[in-house]
């Protein structure tokens, strides 16, 4: 359809609406006015109703009240006083619009007006000399007068309340209905005025913006760009030549430069990977080798960051993260490794199926780069016994099929020649005889999780525990038998902790409990189930030789008792040393008060 004919179509729909809205509007208009005419009639006939009912009941009370108070002189004016008004109120009816049968009330209260006034003025006259006849004579005048008018006007006057309120309630609908009206029609009229600018926008404007911009650009040599237009107008066949012309030019040039990326590509990688090995050779640390590995892989992508995940499989659907390294941020630990493995990389890891992804992420930590695209590929020792992640972040362009192939190539042989150099797990946590933690990683735990504690307002508490009179074991049955003692208070800690508990070897005969979310109260029950276990264990020595040991705790907590992770491993050393002091096979909080006498179950060795 040509453009000149679209826009006819548009103005006549405009039109067409604006003139609907203008007949709809000016009948709406006129209903509103007719009622409100209607209703003000009727509420001035209403309440002249009521005001000649009040002065008829008015004039009714204060006749009363002179006849039964011995023709007072004060009442006698009242009642010449409410006459005069009642009287008036007839004669105002020649100013309100009354129907017939109203009209005609009014009238016979005006034809009998005179006989009612002149037995009224003969009481007032015989005033002190008011006889049971006069009396008689008005309380008959009363029952044919007074009460008839009043029971005319009762029966009128509630026509005109229903009337009233009938026409008050058909206003307000009509108001509330004119009201939606006009709303629903503003709303109508600005969604057309919108519908139709962008209408005008995408048709025209937007089109020929876009040409001039797609074209300019192929012009300056950025060939990629292409118009996306479906119309069947002028502007669809100029887009479509434009795109005709740009898509010849990227075919002969990409086919060009495909061939010459290749060639450049796998130099650069066999350069890369070369370097990398000499490192491996060199025999330099791991924390080195993984980071010259990291800067290497994302100089290979020409990508904005990258990062690798050493994980132990011991749960193939859960590992184990025991290292993890990046180039996004500088102090970045364990925690924020963990966060990720369980949420966008989470399938990588349970499958070991790479993942690319060219569109923005949003579920990493928020301490991370913006993250538009990246390249996960999962890694596995010989042995199966290491797992490995590398991560690539943030390539302009995006990643490619060869991008993938080139990264697991590369990655492959790197991780394979780390793992075989080193046994990279047991270096990096672990102790190698207890299988806790090793005193590198409790400091680093302990410091991320003094950071979260600040940050979530929540306490933290640290236990530490010795074993009493190791030294004298291991004299007595010799080092392999301390060996099963210590691996066998590792045990009991692990059983008798949570699993968001972190335990470690902090070295000799000294272990270390960091509890999460857990206040001063909370750790002594922690403390003390620990005590109770490892008093209660039977050690087996071998050759029917059988012990038990027992240890000394001290705890302390942040924030109440430290305001640094160095304080805080102060406080609660100083706590086991004192419960070494009085007697040991005790638990001693930072901040008990006084200390607790020795524990009944003491094992004196």
């Amino acid at each position: 359809m040509k453009i000149s004919r679209k826009f006819d179509i548009y103005t006549f729909i405009v039109a067409a609406v604006f003139i609907a809205a203008f007949l709809i509007s000016y009948r709406t208009i006129s209903t509103i006015s007719t009622e409100t005419s209607r209703l003000f009639d009727i509420s001035k006939e209403f309440d002249y109703l009521t005001h000649l009912k009040q002065t008829l009941i008015d004039l009714e009370h204060s006749t009363e009240h002179y006849l039964e108070l011995a023709e007072s002189k004060g009442y006698s004016n009242a009642v010449m006083k409410d006459l005069a008004g009642y009287e008036q109120a007839l004669r105002m009816s020649s100013t309100v619009k009354l129907d017939d049968e109203e009209k005609e009330l009014v009238q016979i209260a005006l034809i009998k007006l005179p006989q009612f006034t002149g037995l009224l003025e003969e009481l007032i006259r015989a005033e002190g000399r008011i006889t049971e006849e006069h009396k008689a004579a008005y309380r008959q005048l009363r029952v044919d007068y007074i009460e008839k008018t009043l029971a005319g006007i009762n029966e009128h006057w509630k026509e005109d309340l229903e009337k009233v309120t009938r026409l008050s309630e058909r206003a307000r609908q009509s108001k509330s209905r004119a009201l939606t009206f006009l709303i629903i029609l503003a709303a109508g009229l600005s969604g057309l005025l919108i519908v139709a600018r962008i209408i005008v926008s995408r048709s025209v404007v937007r089109p020929l913006g876009e040409i001039e911009e797609i074209s300019n650009a192929i012009a300056g040599g950025d060939i990629k760009k292409r118009i996306f237009l479906t119309s069947d107008d002028e502007l669809g066949s100029l887009s479509t030549s434009v795109n005709v012309m740009a898509a010849a030019m990227q075919d002969k040039l990409e086919k060009l430069e495909d061939a010459v990326n290749k060639e450049q590509a796998l130099v650069r990688e066999q350069t890369i990977l070369s370097e990398l090995m000499g490192f491996i050779a060199s025999g330099a640390e791991l924390e080195v080798v993984l980071r010259i590995f990291l800067g290497r892989t994302r100089d290979l992508m020409r990508a904005g960051y990258s990062a690798i995940f050493i994980m132990e499989p011991r749960d193939p659907l859960d590992p184990e993260l025991k290292f993890f390294i990046n180039t996004f941020e500088e102090h970045t630990g364990m925690e924020c490794g963990r966060s990720m493995l369980k949420g966008v990389f989470i399938n990588v890891v349970r499958t070991l199926t790479p993942l690319r992804v060219n569109t923005p992420l949003t579920e990493t930590p928020m301490m991370h780069v913006d993250i538009r695209n990246l390249i996960a590929i999962p890694l596995s020792s010989i042995d199966k016994g290491v797992l490995g992640l590398v991560v690539i972040i943030n390539k302009d362009g995006g990643f490619t099929q060869s991008d993938e192939d080139m990264l697991f190539n590369f990655s492959f042989q790197a991780f394979q020649a780390i793992t075989m150099q080193q046994e990279i797990i047991r270096y990096a946590t672990t102790d190698g005889l207890t299988g806790l933690h090793n005193h590198r990683v409790f400091r680093e735990k302990l410091h991320e999780e003094i950071e979260r504690s600040r940050r979530y307002s929540r306490d933290i508490s640290l236990l530490m525990l010795d074993i009493d009179h190791f030294k004298n074991f291991n004299d007595t049955y010799g080092h392999q038998a301390g060996d099963t003692v210590l691996r066998a208070v590792s045990a009991l800690i692990q059983n008798n902790i949570r699993t968001t508990d972190f335990e470690a070897r902090y070295g000799g005969e000294e272990f270390a409990v960091i509890l999460p979310e857990t206040s001063g109260s909370q750790a002594r029950i922690v403390a003390e189930r620990l005590r109770t276990s490892i008093a209660g264990y039977v050690l087996d020595l071998g050759g029917g030789e059988q012990q038990r040991v027992t240890v000394s705790l001290g705890y302390a907590t942040f924030p109440p008792d430290a305001d640094t992770d160095e304080m805080l491993i102060k406080k609660a050393d100083e706590m086991l040393y004192a419960s070494k002091h009085h007697g040991r096979n005790r638990v001693t909080g930072f901040g008990d008060g006084t200390l607790p006498p020795p524990a009944a179950d003491t094992v004196k060795t």
